[in-house]
Parts: C-alpha cells; structure tokens; sequence
C-alpha cells in the first residue's frame, strides 16, 4: 500500500475563477448573461434537487457568491445590485419552467420538458436540470443564448428521456386564431349590469394609424354603443381590466376580466379595427436577425419568445430580442397577433 501526500496549492485569481466555472460547466464562450442563467440552474438544483425547495434568501446568498466569485466584468456591483440584478433572473427562468417559484417565498428546480419546435429550427431544452450533470456529449449538443437552450442533435432527447411537448402547448397559447379568439371570448363574457365612473375604453379605430398601444386607450364619449374592453384604476394604483355594456358612452353593465386575457383581446381589437400595432425587424449582412416590439404580448408569447430567441437590452418600454435562431416561428408568432412586421431593415 501507498500513501498519497494530499496538499492544498494556492492558485491565482483567474485560476481559480477558470476551476469555478469549469465545475459549472460553464463554456469560455459563453457571454456573461448566458453563464448567469446557467450558474442560477446549477445553484437551485444543488440545492432543491427537484426535490426539497429553498427559501429565495438562503438561493440568492448562495447565487450571489458564487457569481461574485466568477464575475469579473462587474465588479462595481454591490451586494444589493447584484441579488436584485439574480432575482431577475430567476423571474425569467421561472417565466421559461426551469424553476418554479412556489408560496412563502420557496423555489424549487424542475426536470422540465423537450419543447419541439415547429419547423425544422432547433428544440428548446426547458429544464432546471444544469448542464454540468450532463455527460459531454450531451452538453456538446446544448447551446445556450441568455436564459434559452437550444438543443443541437435529436439524440438528446432520447438521452435524457424528459417528455417531448409542443411549443404552443407549453407556452399555452389559445389554440384557434385571433380573430376567432376574440369573437369566442366576447360572446363567452357573462356581464352584470351596474355603472361604473371614469372607466378608460380601448378605442383602436379611433386612434392614429399604427399607434403604440397606450395611447388606444381613451375617455367615454356620447357615441359609444355596445361592448368595449376598459380599464379602471382602484384605489389609486390598482388597475383592473373588463368589458363594459355601454349605451351613449354610459357603462350599463360591467365584467371584469383577466389582465393577460385583455392583452390578447387587445391585438384582436387592433386586427378588427384593421389598426394593427407594428415592430421593428432588423437583418443584419451577417445573418443576424433582431425585433424590437413597441408594446407588451401576452404571456404565452413572451415565453416562447424568451424560448425561441434571446432577450436584449432595448430602451425604455421597448423589448428587443435575438431571432436568429428561430426566425420563421418568431415571425409567424407576431404575424399570428397581427403585428405589421413591415420591411426587413439591413444594418452592418
């Protein structure tokens, strides 16, 4: 029998910041957002396993200082910018189903799902399974780009055996069209009578011809007769959505409605009205595509577009994303709300 001397060696920082992410598995290529979101997953499994959830004060400690110690780029973060800067990511990752946030503040990792696209484009990896306990050739056929992974072989599903679901089955968006959506919804609507004062009405066809959608919303005036989408703000903050039966701009019966249920009855407007909003698309000589959206979508679609493509820095109540990878889907996806996409635009 040999004995074997066991030391400890003092390494240097960028040494030691390459050991750290090489145990997260944590490409050299990938950009500072793309390892976040990966070290987030590795993080909230080591410590839930899918199994045991952990309190977001004990996850975020434990985020924070493993991202202190792989993060270079920001050092000027302090400890409160960092955690808020992780808990927003977090949000994103629980947005996608690679986490869940459960009640009194627990989260939880989840085995997650096979997203199959719906075009020859790759397969989205949803899971809070992190690829540092995946074998090599497995992680080889992930890539990711921000929150997003994208599966590069078909033999990965068959690998991880995790089920295999449809993009708009799991993204859970209503499963006829637009127009047909909204004329379903309206007539399915059960409205009371009673009145309601100050109530804003959606008026697309009143409003400037591809207007952003914040300005479609307007005062009660004598001419309005029928039902209309309002909005109304409780207690001085509080905002809440519904229809309104309205009969000479008077609201004669009201029902409330779910705030993500509006947004969608808000495009369907637009496309009634023939007022669709627009975005902008960008296709760069390099192949690279880009879309700016200058109003919100509804949830099913943001978290297929956080699926699909990749979040990136926009100005203030924008929202811009990389869609090079799942271009034809993202398209058709805001195409399918009647967003006026308009003409590709080339830069660099």
């Amino acid at each position: 029998m040999t004995s074997t001397d066991i030391g400890l060696h003092v390494v240097d920082t960028r040494t030691a910041r390459k050991e750290i992410a090489r145990s997260l598995a944590l490409q050299d290529e990938l950009d500072g957002d793309s390892r976040r979101y990966e070290m987030l997953r590795a993080v909230t499994w080591a410590s839930t396993y899918a199994e045991t959830p952990v309190y977001i004060r004990t996850l975020l400690d434990r985020a924070v200082a493993v991202d202190k110690s792989l993060e270079t780029a920001a050092p000027e973060l302090s400890v409160s910018e960092r955690r808020d800067f992780l808990r927003a990511q977090l949000d994103v990752l629980a947005d996608l189903g690679d986490l869940a946030e459960l009640g009194n503040g627990y989260w939880v990792s989840i085995p997650g799902v096979i997203v199959e696209s719906e075009t020859a484009e790759p397969n989205m990896l949803v899971s809070g399974i992190p690829l540092r306990l995946l074998d090599h050739v497995s992680r080889d056929s992930v890539t990711c780009a921000g929150a997003a992974r994208h599966i590069t072989t078909a033999t990965l599903g068959i690998r991880l055996t995790l089920p295999k679901v449809g993009l708009w089955f799991w993204a859970r968006r209503p499963d006829t069209g637009l127009s047909t959506w909204r004329s379903d919804f309206l007539a399915a609507s059960r409205i009371s009578d009673g009145p309601l004062s100050e109530p804003e009405f959606y008026l697309p066809d009143s409003a400037q011809h591809r207007s952003i959608q914040a300005v479609r919303w307007m005062p009660s005036n004598k001419n309005l007769f029928g039902t209309y989408l309002y909005r109304h703000t409780v207690l001085n903050h509080w905002r809440v959505h519904g229809l309104a039966r309205v009969e000479a701009g008077k609201v004669v019966g009201t029902c409330e409605i779910d705030r993500d249920d509006a947004r969608r009855l808000m495009y369907g407007l637009d496309l009634h009205a023939g007022n669709p909003t627009r975005a902008t698309w960008y296709e760069s000589a390099n192949g690279v595509a880009e879309v700016t959206l200058h109003n919100p979508v509804p949830a099913p679609e943001i978290r297929a577009l956080t699926a699909l493509g990749r979040r990136l820095p926009a100005s203030k109540y924008n929202y811009k994303f990389d869609a090079t990878s799942h271009r034809d889907q993202i398209r058709q996806m805001l195409e399918d709300l009647g967003i006026d996409l308009g003409k590709d635009m080339r830069h660099g």
